[in-house]
């Protein structure tokens, strides 16, 4: 964003504060958890760039994590798979309520033993957070972006603030 002009910056940031308060209301007029992802997936889309989205959770009894809902490239490929939590990326944020950040994504896809079609460059976990424990993480993949900037990783984690309230509220 530094190379953006001062007007750019404005509406840039205008957008998204209309994109965050979207996806508030949307979660707080939820009742499903899928349609609020779905919603909320699409909305962070058009302010942080991904190719694939996945909200994993916890499983119950267990400890795996399982990509419950995805949007973007690939989802049937990634709709639940799974993977122990301390494993790859996601299983590593889970396990220790910790953000890890622009990170390569085959540390997943190696731990879901999943295969794709093209190469994914870069990938950023956020975990969601239920009464002080982390329950699942949402996690952005790119097939384009070298790394994420200290915008879009602002931005992934208000959201992810926001899904953790809504899987508090919902599950």
């Amino acid at each position: 964003m530094a190379s953006l002009n001062p007007f750019e910056r404005i509406r840039s940031a205008h957008r998204e504060v209309i994109t965050l308060y979207d996806i508030a209301q949307t979660i707080g007029n939820s009742l499903d958890l899928r349609d609020t992802f779905a919603v909320f997936s699409s909305r962070l889309e058009d302010i942080v760039t991904y190719t694939t989205c996945v909200l994993y959770l916890q499983r119950q009894d267990s400890t795996e994590v399982e990509a419950i809902h995805v949007s973007g490239r690939y989802a049937e490929r990634f709709k639940g798979r799974r993977m122990t939590s301390g494993e790859g990326i996601t299983g590593w944020v889970v396990a220790n309520s910790h953000p890890m950040h622009n990170c390569d994504p085959r540390l997943d896809f190696d731990s879901m033993k999943l295969e794709l079609p093209e190469q994914y460059r870069i990938a950023t976990v956020v975990p969601l957070i239920k009464d002080g424990e982390a329950i699942g993480a949402m996690a952005l993949y790119s097939t384009d972006l070298s790394a994420y900037d200290a915008d879009h990783l602002r931005l992934v984690e208000a959201v992810a603030k926001l899904a953790s309230d809504a899987a508090k509220r919902l599950l």
